[in-house]
């Protein structure tokens, strides 16, 4: 997509017209081209402002003229299928905006450097490629430009092939990034996420909850308010009745639905254009915010001869991460637990080989056992997550209800207490163990807590005995 095709697309242009000849007709060349040289900082729009103001109107917000321009060539860069030639495309529409004097050319081609190491072409083509497209696209205007680009000193790598870029620490340090931002706060940020579950345990009831809850503004997960913004539901286990029925028990049906809400209930598989139809989505949409895959296997590309069972899972969900990657929203990609799940580390739940966990920003865990459901979670960008969960069968939505450890712990210590009180005598750690089902080295460190606590009496012959059954002295 050219950038040209971004201003139509966001209705900034009609069909004929160019960004720049639009520009023309907006601010005076002359006022501007002279302000633009004179700046003392390439990304200082400050000195241009009053002539901005002049031109433009009152409401012009200074410094944000040519940046919001750039930031949305960079959105393009991101979502093209041949991002080389999109640059080049881009390089050209800017040489308009350089000749006409909008733009001076070192921040032009400062600005598409940064954002091609940003996306992965110096990477992907090497540091020379891209200065190569860069400065062919800019020197197609014909005006003369001042002074001649030269590369960023700190992004190119003297000495070495191969077009790597290597940073220093020192330049690190003081390096801004936009803050994370959360699609569930605590649970789920910007990024790929995997949801897995077990079968019918109601992994599709909380990602339907969570995307109402987004598209709306609304709240999820029993009172956690939600960034509203654009959803793409892909049910892909579902029909329209069956979604039709689901939304109702979840919003009611007097209540106005979002329209920010979209959904498909059939979709083609990742290697089919379905990757593709997702980008398109997501230019096209205003303030696409989350896209949830109901289920991984019904999207995923099939596994080729050639691939590792490993590959071919890193690979189902990388192409999604790197969407997500690329423009900046969030994708949750809803999935199975094993059968026979693991006591060790919970992402050894997950249903498949460890390239799935691997690929993705970050991955959720639904779970239930004898006492009761958690949502665990770990990521690149978020603390480990262990919380107690619970699914109200009335109102058809999961609320959390605190750290698991908490939430556990005094559900552990009741049955202690209920195992010593239906005894009505002392009685030893491993006896309580085998009336509660617990490990005995859980029993006894509990024990020890409790008889602090006041919870719970231990005797002189190391036996333990329910306050109740305590004889008077």
């Amino acid at each position: 997509m050219t950038q040209n095709g971004a201003c139509l697309e966001a209705g900034n242009v009609k069909a004929g017209e160019t960004c720049s000849s639009i520009h023309s007709q907006q601010v005076s060349t002359t006022k501007v081209a002279a302000d633009a040289q004179a700046l003392a900082s390439p990304y200082d729009y400050s000195a241009i402002a009053p002539n901005l103001a002049a031109t433009n109107g009152a409401d012009t917000v200074p410094g944000s003229y040519a940046e919001s321009r750039l930031r949305t060539c960079g959105r393009v860069i991101a979502l093209a299928p041949d991002k080389l030639a999109a640059l080049s495309d881009l390089a050209s529409e800017f040489a308009r905006d350089v000749q006409g004097g909008f733009l001076t050319q070192p921040v032009v081609a400062d600005r598409l450097h940064e954002l091609s190491d940003a996306y992965g072409l110096i990477a992907e083509f090497g540091t020379d490629t891209v200065q190569r497209v860069i400065a062919e696209g800019l020197q197609r205007a014909t005006a003369p430009v001042g002074e001649a680009w030269r590369p960023p000193v700190a992004s190119k790598l003297a000495g070495t092939t191969g077009g790597v870029t290597i940073a220093t620490a020192a330049a690190l340090r003081t390096k801004e990034f936009p803050s994370i931002k959360y699609i569930v706060p605590g649970y789920m940020p910007e990024g790929c996420t995997i949801l897995a579950g077990r079968p019918k345990i109601g992994k599709s009831w909380l990602t339907l909850d969570v995307g109402l809850a987004v598209a709306s503004g609304g709240e999820c997960l029993g009172g956690i308010k939600c960034e509203a913004g654009a959803v793409l539901y892909l049910g892909l286990e579902d029909n329209e009745r069956r979604l039709q029925s689901r939304m109702t028990r979840l919003m009611g049906f007097a209540a106005e639905w979002p329209a920010d809400f979209h959904y498909a209930v059939q979709w083609p598989r990742a290697n089919a254009g379905g990757l593709d139809q997702i980008r398109k989505w997501v230019t096209s949409t205003d303030k696409a915010r989350l896209v949830v895959i109901d289920v991984l296997a019904a999207m995923r590309s099939p596994r080729t001869d050639k691939q590792s069972p490993y590959e071919a899972d890193y690979a189902a969900i990388q192409a999604l991460q790197q969407i997500a990657s690329d423009t900046g929203i969030a994708v949750t990609i809803v999935h199975h637990l094993r059968k026979s799940g693991s006591d060790g580390d919970p992402v050894e739940k997950v249903s498949g080989t460890l390239g799935l966990s691997g690929a993705a920003d970050t991955f959720l865990i639904l779970d239930r056992d004898s006492n009761g459901a958690t949502l665990y979670g770990r990521g690149r960008d978020i603390e480990e997550i262990d919380a107690a969960v619970e699914f109200d069968r009335g109102s058809c939505r999961w609320r959390v209800l605190g750290a698991a450890g908490v939430v556990r712990r005094t559900d552990e210590r009741c049955s202690i207490l209920a195992a010593l009180k239906e005894s009505g005598e002392p009685r030893a750690p491993n006896e309580i163990a085998a009336a509660t089902g617990m490990p005995s080295g859980s029993v006894r460190q509990l024990l020890f807590k409790m008889v602090k606590a006041g919870e719970v009496i231990k005797t002189a012959r190391g036996r333990y005995l329910h306050p109740d059954n305590n004889p008077p002295q």
